[in-house]
């Protein structure tokens, strides 16, 4: 299980694999399901926790299984130990609060709130439990723990009438062939992450005999300055799993209103002007749009997914969830 890159929007990317394929950085991604998880009653305890900041030379390069040039820090998992290298507190929110069951971030969920501190300051926990807990437990509802004792967090839940985007299917109907059943494997957060590889087309994962494509498996990758478009796969993936791949890439919730079901490999590719990636013109809440676009490389987003995939965003008005930080504290001492 990887740990999450935290972004100003407070939208966090799952990080698999940052690197070069054939001149094209990439970043795999994965796209919520459903609701994060929720602190149940018999959680298991932890026998010991230790908290220490980390300088800003601890954090200056990755650490744990995997490290290297051009690669995401994946912290070391062994059995009822959780060790997690210089992390801010806003990312370890972001893990215990805002996880699926499988352990992905639940990206249409925004975090609000809480001192500046949060996104800067680091720490290292490494804590020892009473057992043998999975990795999805101590980094979900035990982690809920420490961050609750230890830091003094106390935090809510609310749902609110935001800017949103709705997915809907144009009037010509989708342009994609839904995938057979059990076209993919289910996801298995108690082994790590399979490598990638780039090809001609983007990322791909690289299978053993007998493998198939993860299910619900999100990549986007961004060409160089002299390139600056962007493309989005979501491979063995639902309609509600794409509107959370597109909110990694906009401003505002993605809610699906397809009415479709089953499985579909997306792929669309867009420009990366920011120019080009604002509402919807002519929607609500559109700003007016730039006199002038400067060379995009590519349509943008919504020009992109109507003529590719079949698809419409329209701007309009919808719930939004948000974890609000009533109150959080720099950690009390070991």
């Amino acid at each position: 299980m990887c740990d999450g890159v935290f972004y100003r929007r407070t939208v966090c990317k799952t990080l698999l694999c940052v690197g070069a394929a054939m001149s094209v950085n990439a970043v795999a991604l994965q796209a919520p399901a459903q609701q994060g998880i929720t602190k149940p009653g018999d959680t298991p305890k932890w026998e010991a926790v230790s908290i220490k900041p980390c300088g800003r030379a601890a954090s200056a390069g990755p650490r744990g299984r995997g490290a290297g040039p051009g690669t995401a820090r994946i912290p070391i998992a062994s059995p009822g130990r959780l060790n997690l290298t210089c992390t801010t507190v806003s990312r370890l929110i972001a893990q215990a609060y805002l996880s699926l069951p499988d352990g992905r971030r639940n990206v249409q969920i925004t975090m609000d709130g809480g001192p500046a501190w949060i996104n800067s300051d680091q720490y290292e926990i490494n804590a020892v439990a009473d057992g043998t807990p999975s990795q999805e437990i101590m980094r979900s509802t035990m982690l809920q723990a420490i961050l609750e004792d230890r830091f003094g967090l106390k935090s809510h839940r609310e749902t609110r009438e935001v800017p949103v985007y709705a997915l809907t299917v144009l009037k010509g109907g989708i342009k994609l062939q839904a995938l057979p059943e059990g076209s993919c494997d289910p996801r298995d957060s108690s082994k790590p992450p399979r490598p990638l590889r780039g090809t001609p087309d983007g990322l791909t994962e690289v299978l053993e005999p007998g493998q198939k494509p993860t299910c619900a498996s999100v990549f986007v990758t961004a060409k160089g300055a002299g390139d600056p478009s962007t493309t989005l796969y979501a491979k063995a993936s639902n309609f509600t799993e794409l509107a959370g791949a597109l909110r990694i890439v906009l401003d505002r919730p993605v809610i699906n209103r397809t009415g479709i079901t089953g499985m579909f490999d997306f792929r669309m590719q867009f420009a990366a002007n920011p120019n080009a990636a604002g509402p919807a013109p002519n929607s609500p809440g559109a700003p007016a749009p730039p006199a002038t676009v400067a060379d995009p490389a590519g349509p943008s987003i919504f020009t992109a997914i109507q003529d590719q995939l079949g698809l419409k965003l329209e701007a309009t008005k919808g719930p939004g969830e948000f974890l609000v930080i009533d109150s959080v504290q720099r950690p009390t001492e070991n």
